[in-house]
């Protein structure tokens, strides 16, 4: 059996319903589906339990917190009462690709013997127009190789491997605190280097799973979530910390001063000092911005193009 957890903030009930919907659609699997609020300012509980009643679903279980934990604790919470051999975790604002996903990564992951199982995610704009996909076609080749070293160095890059569409082995997650005790919203990064430190058996499945909304918590930019923003930064500051920089005798001269320059980028904003110290940071490394730029700009361009011949 499959835990679908579903967690939700602040999202309208049109969202959340829109989300359910493709889970309970979902064919050929068994599932326990477990909807958790933390603790927005107006959850429509009664609403959604309506909703549920109308389209016939008796399978799912609602929570709401009484105070905010943040994603990673939130997550942890829900975990502990989840009783799925797998995890599938989903924001409210995602839905699934189509009505056999869970099925076939079920199938997928009791085939090839993992642990845990990732996919594609398709990534939506605000007007849900496909802008990318994760893992994009370039990184792709990094995940043929195999390799932790590889990885370790393509995640200090950036999170190549995503955070949505993964499939994990309930008794992992609880023995190995994949998600870590150093981040408040991002579990995604430190879960992927936990991964990679204990060995987990891991596998990617070439599938579309999960459409992917860039409009959650972590993607806001409006000036009154600039709290949100800087304990998103504070969080990348704690990985670079705690998994990046005990291994950066590992690293070529270019690498390091790439992860120099995020962890001064990233201390920065996370201390609400953001103009004259960013120009400064920008300047001292100024080849790094330029490279970076570049290589999204290309990861984009053939993000793009497959997306315009494949799908």
């Amino acid at each position: 059996m499959i835990s679908v957890i579903v967690l939700n903030y602040n999202q309208p009930l049109c969202i959340i319903e829109r989300c359910l919907s493709s889970i309970v659609s979902q064919k050929g699997v068994e599932l326990e589906i477990i909807v958790s609020d933390d603790s927005s300012k107006n959850f429509p509980k009664q609403q959604l339990e309506n909703f549920l009643a109308t389209i016939g679903c008796s399978r799912v279980s609602i929570y709401q917190n009484d105070v905010n934990l943040g994603t990673v604790e939130h997550l942890k919470q829900i975990i502990k009462i989840a009783k799925g051999s797998y995890i599938f975790s989903i924001a409210t604002d995602d839905i699934l690709y189509d009505n056999s996903v869970l099925c076939d990564m079920f199938n997928e992951i009791t085939k090839r013997k993992v642990q845990i199982l990732f996919g594609n995610s398709i990534q939506l704009s605000s007007d849900e127009n496909l802008v990318g996909i994760i893992p994009s076609f370039l990184d792709r080749k990094s995940l043929l190789k195999k390799s932790e070293r590889i990885y370790f160095k393509r995640l200090t890059t950036y999170n190549f491997l995503g955070g949505t569409g993964i499939l994990i082995s309930r008794k992992q997650l609880q023995e190995n605190n994949l998600y870590g005790n150093v981040t408040t919203l991002t579990e995604d990064y430190p879960f992927w280097f936990n991964v990679l430190k204990t060995g987990i058996k891991t596998s990617y499945f070439n599938r579309n799973t999960i459409l992917h909304s860039k409009t959650g918590v972590s993607s806001f930019k409006s000036v009154q979530n600039e709290h949100i923003s800087r304990v998103m930064y504070q969080d990348y500051v704690n990985i670079l910390i705690e998994y990046v920089l005990p291994r950066i005798n590992e690293f070529s001269y270019l690498k390091k001063r790439e992860v120099d320059y995020l962890y001064c980028r990233a201390l920065c904003i996370a201390e609400g000092d953001h103009r004259k110290k960013l120009e400064r940071i920008y300047a001292k490394y100024f080849d790094v911005v330029i490279k970076r730029k570049l290589f999204f700009l290309m990861n984009d361009l053939v993000n793009k193009v497959y997306l315009k011949l494949f799908l």
